[in-house]
């Protein structure tokens, strides 16, 4: 069985190695054209897609059944019950990509009702990973951590697209999760392993999974006190082209922020006196938006997030002030 992923698990918060590696990757090498490969994996897709019937489980698990001929059993496809009609549910993300426009099909089974993550966050989420003959090459029925840092890159474009749900603790111990996000995507090669073969995944092979997104950690990859999540400035979702002082280090990578030679964390950092008992100093760090942390409540506006330059902690489209190298 072959971990998705590249892949590092994170249980408890802490990284383990939770595959083991495979002996039978091959690269080939030069590999193929990006732009050449491309409409041989979308066509391969739509393919499976029409010749496919798809049924929901109860535990939002999925079952493939290739529609026989003739079709004695009057089975829809994949393409039928999702993507035609006024209303289809099923749905297609554009991702522009060494200078292909890739089309990504994926469908909502749940959208999830609490947290969405960035795609430099964690996910605890359980999946089964397939191949277009509906071979399964990996299923994780309990759910394990996995960042979107190290996972194969269809995970990092689709699984921001769905939210968290609720869990509750029953009184022998276990976990009981609802409300989750759950679908289904089908990944051209290119967001899978592309060039390489990897145990029975052969190179050049579209992707499919289904999954669950039970939890999401939101990750402070560069331990500057600012969620990654907040360091998206452009608000197109990926994190990766956002680079406030053109250092080739994106943000949420980049311990300065602004290059102006104070590192962001010291930046955000701010100390009052409280005057009871008279002259203690509490120190904080000021939250993006909303709630401070190690903010003691009695001191501090708990709505205060970073402010600029000039103190302003309110106005939404403010230059905060470890984005403004001219203020530290």
């Amino acid at each position: 069985m072959i971990r998705i992923l590249k892949v590092t698990a994170i249980l408890f918060f802490s990284f383990f190695i939770s595959c083991k590696k495979d002996d039978d990757t091959v690269t080939i090498d030069p590999p193929a054209p990006f732009a050449q490969q491309y409409p041989i994996d979308l066509s391969k897709i739509e393919t499976f897609m029409n010749q496919y019937h798809m049924d929901v489980l109860a535990n939002d698990d999925v079952n493939f059944t290739k529609i026989p001929t003739p079709n004695t059993a009057n089975l829809t496809s994949i393409k039928e019950d999702y993507y035609t009609g006024a209303s289809p549910v099923g749905k297609t993300k554009m991702v522009t990509r060494d200078g292909v426009d890739y089309k990504i099909y994926y469908i909502p089974l749940r959208e999830g009702l609490t947290d969405a993550p960035a795609n430099v966050d964690s996910v605890f989420t359980s999946y089964k990973g397939r191949l277009l003959d509906n071979t399964s090459f990996d299923n994780a029925q309990e759910p394990l951590w996995f960042p979107l840092t190290s996972v194969v890159t269809g995970w990092k474009e689709i699984m921001p697209l769905f939210k968290a749900g609720s869990h509750t603790t029953n009184s022998d111990g276990s976990i009981t999760y609802s409300d989750f996000g759950a679908g289904v995507m089908f990944l051209p090669s290119a967001f899978g392993y592309y060039n390489v073969t990897k145990g029975s995944i052969p190179a050049y092979s579209p992707l499919i999974f289904n999954f669950k997104l039970n939890k999401v950690n939101f990750v402070d990859n560069d331990f500057d006190r600012i969620d990654s999540r907040y360091e998206d400035i452009n608000g197109n979702g990926d994190l990766t082209d956002d680079d406030t002082d053109g250092d080739g280090k994106p943000n949420y990578l980049d311990t300065d922020d602004d290059g102006d030679g104070y590192s962001t964390k010291f930046e955000i950092k701010h100390q009052i006196t409280d005057p009871n008992p008279p002259g203690t100093i509490f120190t904080y760090y000021y939250p993006f938006n909303g709630a401070a942390v190690d903010n003691p409540a009695t001191l501090v506006d708990e709505t205060q997030g970073i402010p600029n330059c000039s103190g302003d902690y309110l106005t939404p489209t403010r230059t905060r002030k470890h984005l403004d190298k001219n203020c530290h």
